[in-house]
């Protein structure tokens, strides 16, 4: 059903399709409404994709979604959640906790600038592809082991966004930092071992560059 138009809002009778493994929405430009809670019945879903849509808000019983190993939320400029009991629209601030409890996550991407708090992610995550993130909090990734893709755009997060420490991420095989004006230092490149593809562009603020002498062979290097 992606990039169809006219569709404000999702059905509460989707909750009604049995073994519903995708739900792919992306391009909907007039899905404004929140997801149906209904939503948290299909057990069977693995990928949900969201991206380029208006959609308001994510229903925490999304972590009743055991699956599920897709979230894609680029961009998703209209997310907001719903504060009980008073049901007022704000803008979201917080990813939900209950999303990163989900054990077969393997894709996360987001495009969020209003994101104050990002949650301690699943270590099962794979690919991670953050946009435009401007948290006031530094994320936590230091149990982040299987990532194998790493994507950062336009990110600007304290203390994080000066020193970006990858020693955790020894699996990493591809990486691509752009427009993160932050950045000074990044550490832990010689221990990666599967890297083939890196991209660093536009990081204005670097003052020390890769030791290229210590890595190990990437089929394509972009600095």
């Amino acid at each position: 059903m992606s990039c169809i138009s006219g569709i404000t809002k999702l059905p509460s009778t989707i909750g009604l399709v049995r073994k519903l493994e995708e739900l792919d929405a992306s391009g909907c430009h007039d899905l404004t409404d929140e997801i149906p809670k209904e939503i948290g019945g299909h057990s069977w879903l693995k990928i949900l994709n969201l991206s380029n849509t208006h959609i308001l808000g994510l229903p925490t019983i999304i972590s009743h979604l055991s699956r599920l190993q897709t979230i894609d939320l680029e961009p998703c400029p209209e997310l907001k959640r719903i504060d009980a009991p008073s049901q007022q629209v704000t803008p979201i601030t917080a990813l939900p906790t209950n999303i990163f409890t989900l054990s077969r996550l393997e894709t996360l991407t987001l495009c969020c600038e209003n994101v104050e708090f990002f949650p301690r992610v699943s270590s099962c995550l794979r690919m991670l592809i953050l946009r435009f993130l401007a948290s006031a909090q530094s994320p936590d990734f230091s149990n982040l082991k299987n990532l194998s893709t790493l994507t950062f755009y336009g990110c600007s997060i304290p203390e994080f966004s000066k020193v970006l420490d990858l020693l955790c991420m020894k699996n990493l095989e591809d990486i691509c930092l752009s427009n993160c004006k932050l950045l000074v230092k990044i550490r832990g490149f010689g221990k990666l071992e599967s890297l083939h593809y890196l991209w660093v562009e536009f990081c204005n603020s670097m003052k020390r560059m890769l030791d290229q002498s210590r890595l190990r062979e990437p089929k394509k290097l972009r600095v």
